[in-house]
């Protein structure tokens, strides 16, 4: 029995990917932040922004989450070792 590559690359990718997505979770905090508080400009057109951003925000947490629980699951489908000679 050896390692499985395959599972070896998906958990290298699932480490790279984790240390980037608090990151991704967290980018438009601060751009939300500023337009909530009117620190940006105001008025309709502001409003209609700010609500982009807000859904935007959501729509990348979303992202990220799922990134992270399809690595996962593809890691978890493969076993840890192969049959020597298997690959």
């Amino acid at each position: 029995m050896g390692d499985n590559p395959r599972r070896k690359e998906l958990e290298n990718l699932r480490r790279l990917v984790s240390g980037k997505i608090d990151d991704l979770k967290e980018a438009l905090d601060k751009p939300q932040t500023i337009m909530a508080e009117g620190d940006a400009w105001t008025g309709s057109v502001a409003d209609v922004f700010g609500e982009d951003v807000d859904y935007r925000k959501t729509d990348l947490r979303t992202a990220a989450e799922t990134l992270t629980d399809d690595i996962d699951e593809a890691v978890s489908a493969e076993p840890k070792t192969l049959p020597d000679g298997g690959e």
